[in-house]
Parts: C-alpha cells; sequence; structure tokens
C-alpha cells in the first residue's frame, strides 16, 4: 500500500498497537471512553479500519470517539472486512457486494453498523503476497486431512490489488456501499461490483 500512496503523492499516516515502523502507537479498546488515544491519531479525510470490528457497538464506538476529538473534519470511514460473512448454506458460488450474508456474523454486525453511519465496507477474499504464498496455504489454513476437506475453494487478492481498490474507494468515496474483492486468476485479481 504504502509505495502506491507515495507513487501518487497522497499523505497518510499509520498506526500499529506498538509504533513500529514510524507508525503511531494506537489500540482499540472497545471497553474504554478514553480519548486520549484517539486526540493522537491526525485529522483524516479518510480513515481506513484494518482491523477486525465485532459485533454491535464497536464501528459507533470507534467513529464517535474519532469524530469527538477531530470537530473539525468530517472524515470518511472504509472498513476492511472478510468474505467470510458469505459463507451461508445453500449460498450461490457467485458472490457479489448485493449477496445474501450471515447478518449474524459479528463482523457482518459491524459492518452493517458502519454502512448505517455513512461508512463503506471493502469484503476481501485472502491476502496474497509477501509471506502469504499459495504454496504454503495448506500448511496455514488446513493442517489435517479432515481440515481440508472441509475447505471448497481457496479465495485470493493481491495485496498491490487490494491498495488500488482502497484508493479508488478514497478517490470516488462510495458512502453506505458494501465492496467484495472477486477472486480469478491469481494475476488478475480487482475490486468490483459484479453485478
Amino acid at each position: 500500500m504504502l509505495p502506491i500512496l507515495s507513487e501518487r503523492k497522497i499523505t497518510y499516516a499509520a498506526t500499529t498497537t506498538t509504533g513500529r515502523d514510524n507508525t503511531i502507537p494506537f489500540k482499540f479498546d472497545q471497553d474504554s471512553t478514553a480519548i486520549e488515544p484517539y486526540k493522537a491519531l491526525p485529522s483524516a479525510d479518510t480513515v481506513l479500519i484494518t482491523f477486525p470490528l465485532k459485533g454491535h457497538g464497536q464501528s459507533n464506538h470507534l467513529t464517535d470517539l474519532y469524530d469527538k476529538t477531530h470537530p473539525h473534519v468530517k472524515a470518511k470511514y472504509i472498513q476492511l472486512g472478510s468474505t467470510g460473512i458469505f459463507s451461508i448454506p445453500n449460498q450461490t458460488p457467485w458472490v457479489t457486494r448485493h449477496s445474501a450474508y450471515d447478518k449474524e456474523n459479528a463482523r457482518a454486525i459491524a459492518e452493517d453498523e458502519l454502512l448505517a453511519k455513512g461508512g463503506c465496507v471493502m469484503n476481501l477474499s485472502g491476502l496474497f503476497g509477501g509471506e502469504r504464498n499459495p504454496r504454503n496455504w495448506v500448511q496455514r489454513v488446513a493442517k489435517t486431512k479432515e481440515t481440508l476437506k472441509g475447505k471448497a475453494s481457496l479465495h485470493l487478492i493481491h495485496g498491490e490489488d487490494i491498495a488500488r481498490g482502497i484508493i479508488a474507494v478514497v478517490e470516488d468515496f462510495t458512502k453506505g456501499e458494501r465492496w467484495v474483492s472477486l477472486s480469478v486468476p491469481l494475476r488478475n485479481h480487482i475490486m468490483t461490483e459484479q453485478s
């Protein structure tokens, strides 16, 4: 993501829980109303949430505290979610952003909450790139034959394509919309609204 941001001259700030690699230390605590961690965050036109939010209240909690500590900006929020919410019985193999999903899934609940507030969700299939390689998928995801039998398919999207998709949404924000990564041959992953 960072090379593409630099290439396009897009300013950014990043957080990690520890502040490693010149990032801002920030750890989301769903049970804390302390505003100090949010005050340390820079003002942003767009906030990309890369860690999972789960269940009722987490999306509201995060966005409300950020908005409270940055009243002079009206941030747009993008949540990176998982295509796992679409794993429901009798689901068609062709999933789009309009497909049925498990509305009781903890991540789906938080995503729906963010969408209701005008945020955007990008549901992503498995990340491919760097250390995440299909060659080591079996050892990482399906360590036993029984587990492997339960896996119907492997869906991957390359990290560079995720970055391009995020930038496309930032540049043309789609308020209240959900996007799904489409798994196609490994070198052609794209973010799409497959209609």
